[in-house]
């Protein structure tokens, strides 16, 4: 994994267990040449990988409240990072919870700045509990 998509997933997912995992890479030697003393970033098709997990905490934004018990797939390549919720929870400010299902968070290309991101998901709870979140501190 690049080290922005790893520094990334280490301080933003928690505990929880990998199921499966798998990392193709084709790195050829030349491109582990410091530049400036500095590592060029990794072309795409360098590295690919994904693993699933379940059971995780994960916190996508420091002002929205983790996601819990979350089952996910990550993805990554050399500059892309994928994640796919397939279902977790969310406790709103009212300790209710919100269930979030089919979520989605898109960085295709963690080299740029700013990077893109894009994130889409469905959720399943009360409307109060909803509008609670949204009154928060925008992202």
């Amino acid at each position: 994994m690049a080290p922005k998509a790893r520094a990334w997933f280490a301080a933003n997912v928690k505990g929880g267990t990998m199921e499966s995992g798998s990392v193709t890479l084709a790195i050829p030697p030349d491109l582990l040449i410091p530049v400036n003393g500095k590592m060029p970033p990794l072309p795409d098709e360098a590295i690919a990988g994904e693993m699933l997990i379940s059971g995780a905490s994960i916190q996508l934004f420091d002002t929205m409240p983790i996601l819990k018990n979350g089952a996910a797939r990550a993805a990554f390549t050399g500059r892309q990072f994928h994640l796919d919720t397939m279902e977790g929870r969310i406790e709103g400010d009212s300790g209710e919870a919100i269930t979030i299902r089919n979520g989605t968070y898109r960085l295709p290309d963690y080299e740029a700045d700013p990077p893109i991101q894009n994130i889409g998901f469905r959720v399943a709870g009360s409307l109060s509990t909803m509008t609670g979140l949204m009154r928060r501190e925008p992202l």
